[in-house]
């Protein structure tokens, strides 16, 4: 029993020392990630978030300037709102999961954002999802997504191509508002996403391309 202890306050001890120096430990068989639980932790690089994971509160991470990668196990069922908002050197974030909505600015203002692996069963992004997402040069939507919400890849400046599927029936307003460089957007012909886009973009029909 005593050995127990021992083993036990060692690893309380390591955690500690951890979440000291800004990358905390999440132990196993955590189920929930509590609203605002790391939010704006300075010096937080990286996070490991263990399988068995199945919600991730709102703004749990938002903030956290220095944060650089994260991958979200297939357990993770929810995502709140602005999860990850305002992560400015968040790089790569993969979600291996069955995740069915982005919710409402969950990667807002994260401008390092280079490379999105969004899940195939995706079928709703919500307003402000991607908004400010400056460093995204290219996105392929999922072919199960039907919404594409308000601002939603607004102010993507570095965005050159996107392509939506015909699954999608709603683009909602300004949706590529502010996207300077995006001169391919490939939809299926006939599609709403093709309606819609021509409609957009009246003066440059170029830009609309087929697969």
């Amino acid at each position: 029993m005593l050995m127990l202890w021992i083993i036990l306050l060692l690893k309380i001890k390591d955690w500690i020392s951890e979440a000291r120096k800004g990358n905390p430990i999440i132990p196993e068989g955590t189920t929930i990630i509590e609203d605002y639980q790391f939010r704006g932790r300075e010096y937080t690089t990286h996070i490991i978030i263990p399988k068995g994971v199945t919600t991730i509160g709102r703004a749990a991470f938002g903030d956290c300037e220095r944060l650089t990668s994260i991958t979200i196990p297939s357990s993770v069922a929810t995502i709140k709102e602005h999860a990850f908002s305002g992560c400015a050197a968040l790089k790569n974030i993969e979600i291996e999961g069955d995740l069915t909505t982005i919710a409402t600015c969950t990667f807002y203002g994260c401008r390092s954002l280079a490379k999105l692996l969004i899940p195939a069963n995706l079928i709703t992004i919500c307003p402000k999802a991607f908004y400010g997402c400056t460093s995204l040069i290219s996105i392929t939507i999922p072919s199960n997504v039907t919404t594409i919400g308000d601002h939603a890849f607004s102010f993507c400046t570095s965005l050159t191509s996107v392509t939506i599927p015909s699954s999608v029936k709603y683009i909602g307003h300004d949706a590529l508002r502010g996207c300077l460089n995006l001169v391919e957007i490939y939809v299926e012909p006939g599609s709403y996403a093709d309606i819609f886009m021509k409609a957009l973009y009246p003066k440059n029909p170029e830009y609309i391309k087929y697969p």
